[in-house]
């Protein structure tokens, strides 16, 4: 074999090398990708999501009656919230379903409440209040303007909770009363969870 053939051979073998590095470095940086995806997806899947659960309440206001309302937040993630605060209230304001600007000044109050002490929630777990309206608040005007549909009641809160690892989330809820389901039904906006 003539030394120009061993050279060829030579080259030949040092660029399957070469590609069989570049190769297995492109193999593995696609590894370390995959793997960090399915580390966020997990770390996604472990942490607390704390949010509006349920709310019951009676389903028909009356004049001088108090309008009963049990709101609930529940934990529906796999990872308990060590630190869970917030606020949650009700009130009577002048919207309907669709009017996203009065839902907006609603939620606008959110940064002036603060009502839930902290507490802990473990995954599954709820915790609930009541933010019935009084006997005093459900006047005739009331009462006759959520019967015509000039006004609703409205249930909207703010929590802000942390994980184990000290990482803090957000969440907000707004939800309407629905006069001819007697129910409350989310808005169309204000609603969000990070």
């Amino acid at each position: 074999m003539s030394h120009e053939t061993r050279e060829k051979s030579h080259d030949k073998s040092a660029f399957v090398a070469a590609m069989a590095n570049i190769g297995i470095f492109v193999f593995t940086g696609v590894l370390c990708a995959v793997g960090y995806l399915q580390w966020r997806t997990l770390d996604a899947q472990s942490r607390p999501w704390v949010y509006m659960d349920v709310i019951q309440n009676d389903p028909v206001p009356q004049i001088k009656m108090p309008f009963k309302i049990m709101a609930f937040i529940k934990n529906f993630g796999q990872g308990p919230a060590p630190k869970v605060e917030g606020c949650i209230a009700s009130d009577t304001p002048n919207i309907h379903e669709q009017d996203t600007q009065g839902i907006k000044n609603m939620m606008g109050q959110l940064d002036k409440c603060e009502n839930i002490s902290q507490t802990v929630l473990m995954p599954n777990g709820e915790y609930g209040f009541d933010i019935s309206r009084p006997l005093d608040s459900m006047t005739p005007q009331v009462v006759n303007d959520i019967n015509n549909d000039f006004a609703t009641f409205a249930v909207f809160g703010r929590v802000i909770y942390h994980d184990g690892r000290d990482n803090l989330y957000q969440s907000r809820f707004c939800a309407l009363y629905i006069r001819k389901t007697g129910k409350f039904n989310a808005c169309i906006s204000g609603n969000e969870a990070n």
